[in-house]
């Protein structure tokens, strides 16, 4: 059985998931230089990364699905103000508690969090 490197990885996360992949796809998948790679991971770039092969027969098909999660999920549109629509949204800044903070000397950060729409001025928590 011959393989087809398909996929180089300098990152052993990303080579291991992806090889997980396609192993949840049916592929037989074999990771090239795994082994001194993990004991030195200073050769990452001099040997070349990780590989993903898989037998010559299934390569393209392999090829196919790793697109697939290359392209990620589509963007999901921009969030929009409930009263005029615009999707210019910008963080509300509200400095209410900033004179709490100084007094008691203890720093911290509010809790709410709010945007405020840049055309009409209505403020949309989150």
């Amino acid at each position: 059985m011959s393989l087809t490197r398909i996929a180089t990885f300098y990152d052993p996360e990303e080579a291991y998931c992806a090889r997980s992949f396609l192993e949840s796809h049916g592929f037989e998948v074999c990771l090239l230089n795994e082994h001194h790679l993990t004991a030195n991971p200073a050769f990452r770039v001099a040997l070349g990364g990780f590989g993903l092969a898989v037998p010559t027969t299934d390569a393209e098909s392999a090829r196919q699905a790793l697109r697939e999660i290359e392209t990620g999920p589509e963007a999901s549109p921009p969030d929009a103000c409930v009263s005029c629509g615009s999707t210019d949204l910008v963080r509300a800044r509200r400095m209410s508690w900033l004179p709490l903070a100084l007094m008691s000397g203890v720093p911290f950060l509010p809790l709410q969090r709010a945007r405020k729409c840049a055309a009409c001025g209505k403020r949309v928590q989150d």
